[in-house]
């Protein structure tokens, strides 16, 4: 049994394993926030975003592309380690989107290629990315009403990808901060 199985569980279980990087085209329904909560339909969020985009140049939230974008950070993931500050809760397993399925992929040294080491959650939605041409790119990711920015730092030399998790936002301070970047 490898250390990824015995962490998680093996892939060939009856749990949902096998299915926690798959990609396919669907794009999942929009999340149901809770009483008092103001998400925007998916068609304002998409409008909203567009335009962002108009404005800052280095910002797409193309939504044909959501799904390379998914295919790209999961890439990353498979061979990502979280930082300190971006560590799961004690005793968690998830850090927003990103789902720890190796204990050790918490530092470079912790990663172990041909295993996925880090995972977006299924109910994600990739909404956009942030092309930075030779620095730290960044996916702007949905899961249940809370939107999160994922930084991709380093691992160009090695396939070893450090991932910074933003905290939680809700849908005006995620905008807010999209409009003064």
């Amino acid at each position: 049994m490898s250390e990824t199985e015995a962490f998680i569980g093996s892939p060939h279980d009856s749990g949902d394993t096998m299915s926690i990087n798959r990609i396919d085209g669907d794009r999942p329904n929009a999340p149901v926030c809770g009483a008092g909560d103001s998400l925007p339909s998916p068609a304002a969020v998409d409008q909203a975003l567009d335009g962002v985009q108009a404005v800052h140049a280095d910002l797409d939230f193309s939504t044909f592309q959501r799904v390379r974008y998914r295919e790209e950070l999961v890439a990353c993931l498979d061979t990502g380690w979280l930082p300190g500050d971006s560590l799961p809760p004690e005793g968690g397993r998830q850090s927003g989107p990103v789902v720890m399925l190796r204990e050790a992929a918490r530092s470079p040294d912790g990663v172990v290629f041909g295993e996925c080491n880090l995972a977006l959650d299924p109910a994600s939605i990739v909404l956009g990315k942030r092309h930075s041409h030779g620095g730290a790119d960044s996916f702007f990711v949905q899961l249940e009403g809370a939107f999160h920015v994922l930084c991709i730092e380093s691992g160009q030399d090695t396939s070893r990808y450090e991932i910074y998790v933003s905290p939680a936002r809700d849908w005006a301070t995620f905008l807010s901060h999209l409009e003064q970047s």
